[in-house]
């Protein structure tokens, strides 16, 4: 992104390969911990119970990207 610019975003797919994927979850897995963590929001309460470990990798980086708008929207 530039500096000063705002991102733009065209509608349609993403495209993000398997192994991508791997390596992106725990990624925002771990950023949906550090800004709850830094505004007193507890994980656990914007995660819900909807993340199951038997949820496929789509599936939990819905349910983190979901919350971390939540939670942006709390901390606001």
């Amino acid at each position: 992104m530039p500096i000063g610019g705002r991102i733009r975003s065209s509608p349609g797919p993403v495209e993000i390969l398997a192994h991508q994927l791997e390596v992106l979850v725990p990624i925002v897995a771990d950023h949906t911990k550090k800004p709850a963590a830094a505004n007193s929001i507890d994980v656990s309460d914007v995660l819900g119970h909807s993340l199951r470990g038997g949820d496929g990798k789509i599936v939990s980086l819905q349910h983190h990207l979901k919350a971390q708008d939540r939670i942006l929207r709390e901390s606001a």
